[in-house]
């Protein structure tokens, strides 16, 4: 099972779920929040149709979106992190944040070399599993 955040990049610097992969479901910009455009392609080059996987973000809110426009896309084993990112940290399960990861001084640094290295680690996973 992979774990997938719709996250923003501030909201993962801060801390996230230990091995999840982020695929921005939108962007802060100065005119509100804007929809990633490429989401679904995002999700479709990591993630295989048939896989199982969940979508959370930092309430529930924007995962249950995403979660109906992936599904919508043709994701068969979609589960939306119910209270999102709050409720997974709220039930002691494995985050990294910024004072536990010494990967790099920068903040987005850290995040970009940790999502590369998770990127790797779950297609290997996801090769080792796949029939």
């Amino acid at each position: 099972m992979e774990v997938t955040m719709r996250r923003t990049v501030d909201e993962i610097n801060k801390s996230h779920i230990e091995n999840a992969l982020n695929v921005p479901y939108m962007f802060i910009t100065q005119e509100g929040r804007v929809e990633n455009p490429d989401f679904i392609a995002q999700v479709s080059s990591i993630c295989k149709k048939d896989h199982r996987f969940i979508v959370g973000c930092n309430s529930g809110g924007r995962s249950s979106c995403a979660c109906d426009d992936v599904s919508n896309a043709g994701f068969k084993h979609v589960t939306n992190m119910e209270g999102g990112y709050p409720s997974w940290v709220d039930n002691i399960l494995t985050i990294e944040n910024q004072q536990k990861n010494a990967l790099a001084s920068s903040g987005l640094k850290a995040f970009l070399f940790l999502h590369l290295i998770l990127y790797g680690l779950m297609k290997s996973i996801t090769r080792q599993t796949d029939p």
